[in-house]
This record gives C-alpha cells, sequence and structure tokens, in this order.
C-alpha cells in the first residue's frame, strides 16, 4: 500500500523543481524504520525545492524590482552549497516589505522554523527523539505548504501560471487546466481565490470581438474548472453575474452549467436579452438546458418557448444538423407549450405556414415524439393534422420534411397512418411519396 506523501510525489508532473530523488530515499528509510535519515532526506527535499525556485525564477520578487544587482547577489549566495541552507532559512524568516521574497505568514514562517531544528537534531545527533509521528507531520507540512513558498507568494505565482496556460505559444490548445484547480484548491486561502477570479475574467475579456465573445476552448476549460470547487461557486459565479455576456458564452460553451442559476434573479435577462441575440445552434443546447431543468420559473416558460419558437426565426440548418437525441430533448421539455401553439382553437400555427414551415423539422420530431412516447389521442389533433394538408394552401416546406420522414422511418409512417386509421381517414395525399 502506498504512503500518501507517495500518490502525492507522483502527482507533482506540473512542479519540475521538485527533485524526487531526497524523497524517495526519505520514503525508503522511512520504511526501514530510519526516522532520523527519512526526516533530514525530507527536509533536504524540501529545501532543494525553494533553493530551485529562487535561482530558476523568471521573475524577480516584487521587493527587488528596482534591485536588480542586489537579488543577483541573494541568488549567488545560495550556490554555496556550505552554506545554502543557512542562507535560504535566513530568507524565509525576512520580515521587513523592502526585502521580502517569499511572502509567508507568521505562522508559516514559525512552523518552517521548527522543522528546520528538527533536521539539525538529525543531522547534529541530538537525543531529542524522532518517531515516525515526525516524518509524517513534516510530509502533511510539506503536501500543505509547499505550494505557498514562491516568489511573492503563491497568489502571484499562480496567476503567472494562468497566463501561461492560456497563452497558445506555451501551453497546448488540449491541455487540462486541473493543475491549476488543484492548486488552487490546496495552496490558496479562499479570500484570495476571488481576486485571482477576478483576473481569469480580466484575461477572458480581452477575448471581446465586436458585439460578442468568443472563447477559446482553454479559456471556456479554465472558467468552467473553477466551478469544481464547490465552496468558491457562490462567488465565482457572483462575479460572473458582473458579466452577463461572457456569462451567457460560457453557458453556450457548456450549457450544463445554467443549473447554478436556478431561482436566480438574472435567468429572465439572460434568456430575454442574450438568447434573441444569439441566434445559433449553442444557444438553443441553452435553451433546452433551461427548459428541462425548470431554471426558468414554471410560470415564465410559455413565454419563453414563444420568444424561442417565433423571434429566434431558427433556419433549417439548426434543426437538420442536430441529431434526434436533441430533437428528444427539446420536443420533451416543451411539448406542452408547443401542442398548444400548434392545436390552440382560436389560432393554430400549424396553419400559419411561415411558423410552420420555419420550424418544420421540429414539428416532424413533436409527432415523432408524441407518437412514440405520449401518443395523440385527441380526434381533434388528427383532424387538424388532416385538414391541414388537404387544404388546397398549405404549408409545403414541412409537408415536404414530413413526407420525407414517412418514406425514411418506417415506425413513423405507420404509427401516423394508424393515427388517421383510427378517426376514418386517409393520409393526405400530399404527405405520401410523389
Amino acid at each position: 500500500m502506498k504512503l500518501s506523501f507517495e500518490k502525492w510525489l507522483e502527482d507533482q508532473i506540473y512542479a519540475p523543481e521538485i527533485n524526487k530523488i531526497f524523497f524517495e530515499e526519505a520514503i525508503i528509510c522511512y520504511k526501514a524504520g530510519a526516522y532520523r535519515a527519512a526526516l533530514l532526506f525530507s527536509f533536504t527535499g524540501f529545501q532543494r525545492i525553494l533553493k530551485k525556485r529562487i535561482l530558476h525564477s523568471s521573475i524577480l520578487p516584487i521587493a527587488y524590482e528596482l534591485k536588480e544587482e542586489e537579488w543577483s547577489h541573494k541568488k549567488k549566495a545560495l550556490m554555496n552549497e556550505d552554506n545554502a541552507d543557512k542562507v535560504l532559512g535566513n530568507y524565509i524568516r525576512i520580515s521587513k516589505p523592502e526585502e521580502k521574497i517569499f511572502d509567508l505568514t507568521d505562522d508559516l514562517k514559525q512552523q518552517y522554523i521548527y522543522w528546520s531544528y528538527r533536521r539539525n537534531d538529525c543531522a547534529h545527533g541530538k537525543n531529542n527523539p524522532i518517531e515516525a509521528s515526525h516524518v509524517e507531520s513534516l510530509w502533511s507540512f510539506i503536501i500543505s505548504n509547499e505550494g505557498k513558498f514562491h516568489i511573492n507568494g503563491g497568489k502571484l505565482f499562480l496567476i503567472a501560471n494562468i497566463q501561461k496556460y492560456l497563452d497558445s505559444y506555451e501551453t497546448p490548445e488540449n491541455e487540462s487546466p486541473e493543475y491549476i484547480v488543484e492548486y488552487l484548491r490546496n495552496h490558496i486561502p479562499i479570500e484570495e481565490s476571488g481576486e485571482i477570479f477576478k483576473k481569469v475574467i480580466e484575461l477572458c475579456n480581452s477575448a471581446q470581438l465586436f458585439e460578442g465573445y468568443i472563447l477559446s476552448k482553454k479559456q471556456t476549460n479554465l472558467l468552467i474548472s473553477f466551478f469544481d470547487l464547490e465552496e468558491h461557486k457562490p462567488f465565482y459565479l457572483g462575479q460572473l453575474k458582473k458579466e452577463l455576456n461572457l456569462l451567457f458564452e460560457l453557458f453556450c460553451c457548456s450549457p450544463r452549467l445554467v443549473q447554478l442559476l436556478k431561482n436566480d434573479d438574472c435567468v429572465r435577462i439572460l434568456w430575454k436579452k442574450y438568447l434573441p441575440a444569439k441566434r445559433d445552434y449553442r444557444a438553443s443546447q441553452v435553451f433546452i438546458e433551461l427548459i428541462k431543468h425548470d431554471v426558468i420559473p414554471f410560470n415564465q416558460q410559455e413565454e419563453a418557448i414563444d420568444l424561442f419558437l417565433n423571434d429566434l426565426q431558427y433556419k433549417d440548418d439548426f434543426f437538420e444538423n442536430a441529431n434526434e437525441l436533441t430533437y428528444f430533448n427539446m420536443t420533451k421539455s416543451i411539448i406542452p407549450t408547443l401542442e398548444s401553439m400548434l392545436f390552440d382553437t382560436e389560432y393554430p400555427r400549424l396553419k400559419d405556414f411561415t411558423f410552420a414551415n420555419n420550424h418544420k423539422w421540429l414539428i416532424t420530431f413533436y409527432l415523432k415524439y408524441s407518437l412514440e412516447y405520449k401518443a395523440i389521442t385527441s380526434s381533434e389533433f388528427t383532424q387538424k393534422i388532416h385538414e391541414t394538408f388537404e387544404n388546397m394552401n398549405y404549408p409545403y416546406q414541412l409537408a415536404d420534411t414530413l413526407r420525407y420522414k414517412i418514406q425514411n422511418d418506417s415506425s413513423f409512417s405507420d404509427k401516423l397512418n394508424q393515427l388517421f386509421q383510427n378517426e376514418s381517414l386517409e393520409m393526405p395525399a400530399k404527405l405520401q411519396e410523389h
């Protein structure tokens, strides 16, 4: 069975500064019961991490941005192996803002000092006992806190990594942002994570083009990944609600996220203002999710569906390019309202040629759904369908689509035939093969 520290060590694929050799030797010593050696190697491995971060850093500590020569001297002092541990310890103890390298709390500094003393106990053969629990506690300290020991602090380090992740020259398009979220989860206090998310929004806002947003795959994945942090969700959502254009673009990229807005007061603005502005396939998926999960309040759903079916005026390619599961989900979600619109006695939309032709694929799959899963039982509905296509003036594009479906789907054809036969009616000639 692997130790938790072993598992952590294996996961550090994005931290090249972690020299695993010392830690691996520490694990061997621990398992052999040589706890002094295990603690000594573990602290040495930790020191190596900090030393490498200083020597190979591409950024200057904020305190030395105007004192590059002094910073070079400090780095040079670390290169002397005989004094490196002592020098590094002094750097960590620095409290003056004008000299600070790491951004550490006093408590974290004291914990580091404590473990440096335990390391000295081991190195100099002092009588203080070192047990397995000491080694395990040091490992826990390293796992929990190594991410905070970065030049200028973990927050600025993470922001730099986010910028690197979003830069297509430095990071491949298909790379996961998981390591960013893991770092955020493990090393950044919740009060600081808000500032980081604001920076992410700022970076995404730079993608604004003309009247809308074009989010890259990485920007989308990064924004979505932040919502994996359960306790941070309310704050992140609050920030995005100040950028509704960006929020709606994110929903278009990941429609399932609309569930975050259930019972939220901004839902109406999104579907009333931003949904009609999109007029594309992705926006339709957002609409489906809004209805399917009752994110739109029930008493507003008929109004929203009417807007979706009328004002958006989706063209044929929207429905023709979708798959049957999409049709099924859509018709299932809006079936009560669509049924009323199609067969309402005062103004049946089935006889509205513009509406019927513009929504020919949706109506076709509404009928398919009704026949297969719900069954149209009302004779009045059946007669209106028949009457529509027996009339001299009829929605010919809808007729063409239904005829195509009848010819290529025997189950649909049989059920539609049966529907008419139940009312002693024949399949309208306009729906039969020419």
